[in-house]
């Protein structure tokens, strides 16, 4: 079945305010949470904070802009949700050379986990990328397993000129702490494949899957496959599937950079605003396709969103 989520956007979004879900102010409401920081609950108490939502985005920095926690927090923005950053590691690249991946502190990255958890109590969804080692992986599911929040897992496994991001040797351990725990997992056509196919990483614990068809070959749409979980009898699963087409833009023949970043975080921000899973992936593909109607070029090897 292939629906076209261009022409259905504005029935999908009806009744629903482009900058977000009907909600009452809470600006002159007293509003306590109740978290987990390292096993112990902490209550945090704020008079007076905004109706808007954050999104918390895991993952590399890029020095170009054109991918990783930056262009996150581009497209949460534009989303209109505010990015909360947390680094995994830097890329050292520019736009058509990748050469090394340099962790952040191991120490810095959970100590910054924790203090964000700590304050900030609008908290909406997650969107995890690029995670080096497993390490990072272990406490980054041990983190998305104690807030109960929603989690997007978009994690890049090679780069554009063959290189791994990730630990390849523990890469299965990995994928398997951060997928049995996330809400939606959006890996392109090649990672698809890298992990033997989206019906064995159903079976592997995932709820919904969304492959991103960007790299397929078709020069007027893009497919991306939507699957979820609907029942589970032993290694028997039942999942339901549908294809959501768009029109591929024109980029004058060049790549792009970063499309895949930007839709998973699309994706998150309107989760944290408080659309269900298909309204998210339908208005972020949407913003998505505006983006790259605005792409432009600086040099080297790909444009960049605009």
């Amino acid at each position: 079945m292939i629906e076209s989520n261009l022409t259905n956007l504005k029935q999908e979004s009806k009744g629903i305010k482009e900058d977000g879900v009907k909600v009452k102010s809470l600006k002159t409401k007293k509003t306590t949470k109740t978290v987990l920081n390292n096993g112990a609950r902490i209550n945090l108490t704020n008079e007076k904070y905004d109706k808007k939502k954050a999104v918390l985005l895991i993952g590399g920095i890029d020095p170009t802009s054109g991918a990783g926690l930056v262009r996150d927090a581009m497209m949460v923005q534009k989303a209109g949700c505010h990015p909360l950053c947390v680094p995994t590691c830097f890329t050292v690249q520019n736009n058509s050379e990748y050469r090394k991946t340099q962790g952040i502190s191991f120490e810095s990255f959970e100590a910054s986990l924790s203090l964000i958890l700590k304050e900030i109590a609008n908290i909406g969804a997650i969107k995890i990328g690029m995670v080096p080692r497993l390490e990072y992986a272990k406490v980054i599911a041990k983190f998305v397993k104690q807030t109960g929040l929603k989690t997007i897992v978009d994690m890049p496994l090679i780069s554009s000129t063959g290189a791994f991001l990730s630990d390849i040797d523990n890469i299965n351990e990995i994928c398997e702490l951060l997928l049995h725990e996330c809400y939606l997992y959006t890996p392109n056509i090649i990672e698809t494949d890298m992990l033997f196919g989206a019906e064995s990483i159903i079976e592997n614990g995932v709820q919904n899957l969304l492959i991103k068809g960007g790299h397929d070959s078709n020069p007027e749409w893009v497919d991306d496959t939507l699957m979820t979980l609907e029942d589970r009898d032993g290694d028997n699963c039942k999942y339901a599937k549908v294809k959501l087409r768009s029109v591929r833009i024109d980029t004058g023949g060049m790549d792009v950079r970063g499309t895949g970043c930007a839709l998973a975080s699309g994706i998150a921000a309107y989760i944290a605003k408080g659309f269900d899973l298909r309204q998210s992936i339908l208005k972020a593909k949407g913003l998505l396709l505006t983006s790259l109607k605005k792409s432009y070029y600086l040099g080297g090897g790909a444009k960049f969103l605009g």
